[in-house]
């Protein structure tokens, strides 16, 4: 009788704990859900800053670790190599700067063309430079107001010099720089192409930096530019998720490896917010960026850290935030689903569908050439346009 009774017991117990299970299985795939479309609606344009449920999104994303970036490894002062065999630290940016093009493509600007999209390109990425110029570079310039120009260094490499002359002449979108072609020295080809916008694109009202590892939505650009509201000294793009508010509160001071640097080095007490991997900004913008730029020590750091965040700060060009310019995670969903029109939505509300920018240094994720091609093809049908 008892054990018929505790029987009883236990077989009324174990729906409970199915319950119980059941009811931590939905809660943990809710939450996973919540988690995820969040993430992807970060990045769309309708979690812009100026929004307030941006802002609280913008907020949120502060609080999630792995997307914070360490900064510190991207700030280093190094030993320059001067003219005169001399080397030094904290050298100023116009005394390592080298004038002049190898390939200076004058003419790749017309007075037709409104609007210049730079590309910073290396010139061993060839298929992704193809790639772009069969996919949304081709769109942009049937517009006949857009140019797309691709920005390499100075290499060393006889052979690689031979194929970057013929590439050059067969496409007529590269302009070379004088200053060596290295990680260490971008800086210095971001603010050379700078100069050279400013010196032959006269007639250019705005410019799109990007790089050759993401894709230029060409529709969703055209449109911003068409209805845009152009102000002088503001730069747009996506404030760098690393940089929270606890970042911009830190001494650029103590954000450099070298602490033997003198105290006169450090262009400013706080470091500034900056924008990733894209930027769009307004001719009249370069004057000032390249003024500061004969103003500040030459920094060996990512280009667009440099460009979007000390030259602004220096410049006092305003920073705006805008989602759309670097919609991210475009590689990993591919990965996920690939060739599916699942992402239609998700890429086309991008200005630029840009990859997964959580990594560690000595990796590299990149939107390949065969992934340019597929969003494309999601976007604009099966035929290169």
């Amino acid at each position: 009788m008892i054990e018929d009774q505790g029987l009883r017991i236990r077989r009324s117990r174990m729906p409970r704990r199915v319950v119980s299970r059941l009811r931590r299985r939905i809660i943990l795939t809710i939450v996973t859900v919540g988690i995820f479309l969040t993430m992807i609606a970060l990045e769309t344009h309708f979690w812009e800053e100026s929004h307030i449920w941006g802002k609280i999104a913008w907020s949120t994303r502060c609080f999630i670790p792995f997307m914070r970036e360490p900064l510190a490894e991207l700030l280093v002062a190094p030993n320059v190599t001067m003219p005169d065999g001399s080397v030094r630290k904290c050298t100023k940016l116009a005394e390592v700067f080298v004038p002049g093009f190898r390939i200076p493509t004058k003419n790749a600007c017309d007075e037709g063309v409104r609007l210049l999209v730079t590309v910073i390109s290396h010139p061993k990425n060839l298929t992704s430079r193809n790639a772009i110029r069969a996919t949304w570079g081709n769109m942009l310039k049937e517009t006949g107001y857009a140019q797309v120009l691709f920005f390499f260094g100075r290499v060393r490499d006889r052979s690689t010099q031979k194929r970057i002359n013929a590439e050059s002449q067969v496409y007529r979108d590269i302009v070379q720089t004088n200053n060596p072609e290295d990680w260490k020295t971008l800086v210095l080809k971001e603010y050379a192409a700078l100069i050279w916008i400013k010196t032959h694109c006269r007639n250019v009202k705005a410019i799109l930096k990007t790089d050759d590892d993401v894709y230029v939505n060409p529709k969703n650009l055209i449109q911003y530019f068409e209805t845009v509201k152009l102000k002088e000294n503001v730069i747009t793009g996506v404030k760098n998720p690393g940089l929270c508010n606890d970042w911009n509160q830190r001494d650029f001071k103590n954000l450099i490896l070298d602490s033997s640097l003198p105290d006169n080095a450090y262009p400013l007490k706080h470091y500034p917010p900056h924008l990733a991997m894209n930027y769009f900004y307004t001719f009249e913008t370069l004057g000032p960026l390249i003024d500061a730029g004969k103003r500040i020590n030459f920094w060996a750091m990512n280009g667009d850290l440099f460009i979007s965040g000390l030259l602004t700060a220096l410049a006092n060009v305003t920073v705006v935030n805008d989602a759309r310019f670097a919609v991210l995670f475009g590689d990993t969903a591919l990965n996920l689903i690939p060739s599916s029109r699942t992402w239609k939505f998700f890429f086309s509300q991008a200005i630029v569908v840009a990859h997964n920018p959580i990594h560690k240094p000595h990796e590299r994720h990149h939107l390949y050439p065969e992934a340019l091609f597929q969003i494309h093809k999601i976007l604009f049908g099966s035929s290169l346009q």
